[in-house]
């Protein structure tokens, strides 16, 4: 924890030569995770927007398994960052549920036992910030597509049991049961808004 903690204080000091050297001691004795919250989620931001970079790029399902690794080990044993969450679920589900195109349908097969182990770790925060999602153009832009949207709902059904909110379940319902390749729409439903009024 003290040189986690110290990798913080040189990156903040911008003492770029230790911060490198304590950068290369973590890695070697797979210490990565014990590195103070806001290096973490400033580490883990970097790495989930250039994931989100791949996945928009042709291609992806060949590119984002090494994105998805790192971002693996900067999680390391203190979960999600706060700082880092909404990108975190944001990106996690895209990539997850694929953009529909080309051969594989935009999932990269080899990365997905990660994307399901990050969802793994969705509570109830998490869970709130993927149903707003719902209302993110970026977010909905390929659920008109077979596998994006049903991925997307595999992913509501397993966050089903993250929680016994009333309000956050009966949304996740809407998302289960909407009408096929229109999930894109489900932000503007009366069935979705009603119970999102409720949902902190």
């Amino acid at each position: 924890y003290k040189i986690g903690a110290k990798f913080g204080l040189y990156r903040v000091n911008g003492d770029v030569k230790r911060k490198d050297s304590t950068q290369k001691f973590l890695e070697i004795v797979n210490g990565e995770g014990y590195k103070d919250e806001d290096s973490l989620a400033a580490e883990l931001i970097e790495k989930l927007e250039n994931l989100k970079s791949v996945h928009f790029e042709w291609n992806n399902f060949y590119n984002e398994y090494s994105h998805a690794v790192s971002i693996d080990k900067s999680l390391g044993n203190k979960g999600i960052p706060t700082a880092a969450r909404k990108v975190f679920v944001k990106v996690v589900c895209l990539c997850y549920a694929g953009n529909g195109k080309g051969y594989r349908e935009g999932v990269d097969e080899r990365a997905v036992s990660y994307y399901e182990k990050f969802i793994k770790f969705f509570k109830v925060p998490e869970v709130v910030d993927f149903l707003n999602l719902f209302a993110d153009s970026e977010f909905t832009t390929n659920l008109n597509k077979s596998k994006p949207d049903n991925r997307m709902r595999d992913i509501a059904k397993a966050l089903k049991n993250t929680t016994t909110d009333v309000h956050i379940n009966k949304a996740l319902d809407v998302i289960i049961n909407f009408p096929l390749k229109a999930l894109g729409n489900v932000s503007g439903d009366t069935r979705f808004k009603e119970p999102m009024k409720y949902v902190k």
